[in-house]
């Protein structure tokens, strides 16, 4: 799927954000995904008159972490030494910024990617980031190059930030997908990574279909008739996951949990 690619003014950004994305230019072999690189773009899209949510913009702006993906090129067991003393020196230079505003930035953070940036490599290496992500919406990162950023990102991932749809992709493996007579099927994992942004507010829709509904549910049914799941545990492991995670969340946020596992028959409370 062909990669698009547009330059990003970071001075639409918030001031936290852009004092960020000014530290992070000087440095090399690195680029940025996740909530940060869907702003850059969404605010980039609003600036030119798209219709973007002012909800949507404001769940993005409030970031929570930055998500950095650092490359290597050698095998990870070699790299490793150099990738966490590589992710100790970008906390320390971002520390401060990240402080101030309650921004986290640590291992889970960070993704190591075997690959480059560097002349004949950069097409190949976008390419195998891009394909790798299990939302549509997190097919983009973005790069600075030229004294610039730019965002890299698929066609899908531009629609579907403009029409605010979260949709899971196939490349997420079998962490997010299964197979049932041929058809891909959600993982708990999966439905739990597709609800939460629509339950943060970050997209208005999402896409499943009842008939993946209702094949997710029978098969769930039928691992707990064999004793391998509790009863109303529709999630699996995730049902723990989620009133863990979400135990100090504020009630708006728990609202729309209660309502979207409600709604898709996972709970009946």
């Amino acid at each position: 799927m062909k990669i698009q690619r547009c330059w990003i003014d970071i001075t639409l950004l918030p001031v936290a954000i852009r004092a960020i994305l000014e530290l992070l230019q000087g440095q090399k072999e690195l680029a940025i995904k996740g909530g940060l690189a869907r702003l850059a773009l969404l605010e980039k899209l609003k600036k030119e008159g798209k219709e973007i949510k002012d909800f949507r913009l404001l769940r993005e702006r409030a970031l929570k972490d930055v998500d950095i993906i650092i490359f290597h090129y050698r095998r990870l067991a070699e790299e490793k030494d150099c990738l966490v003393a590589r992710q100790r020196e970008i906390k320390e230079m971002l520390n401060p910024i990240l402080q101030k505003h309650g921004i986290r930035f640590d291992g889970r953070d960070t993704e190591p990617f075997r690959g480059s940036l560097k002349g004949e490599y950069k097409q190949e290496t976008l390419e195998r980031i891009l394909s790798g992500r299990d939302l549509t919406i997190n097919e983009i990162v973005l790069v600075f190059e030229d004294n610039r950023w730019f965002a890299y990102y698929r066609p899908r991932c531009y629609r579907d930030l403009i029409l605010g749809i979260a949709m899971l992709t196939n490349n997420g493996g079998w962490k997010t997908i299964r197979y049932d007579a041929g058809r891909i099927i959600p993982t708990n994992y999966g439905l739990y990574r597709l609800l939460r942004p629509w339950v943060e507010g970050k997209v208005e829709k999402i896409f499943l279909p009842d008939w993946q509904i209702k094949a997710h549910l029978k098969e769930i049914s039928k691992l707990q008739q064999q004793g391998k799941l509790p009863e109303g545990a529709n999630l699996g492991r995730y049902s723990l996951i989620l009133s863990g995670q979400y135990r100090n969340a504020n009630e708006q946020v728990k609202e729309r949990w209660m309502r979207a596992l409600f709604h898709l028959g996972l709970t009946d409370r």
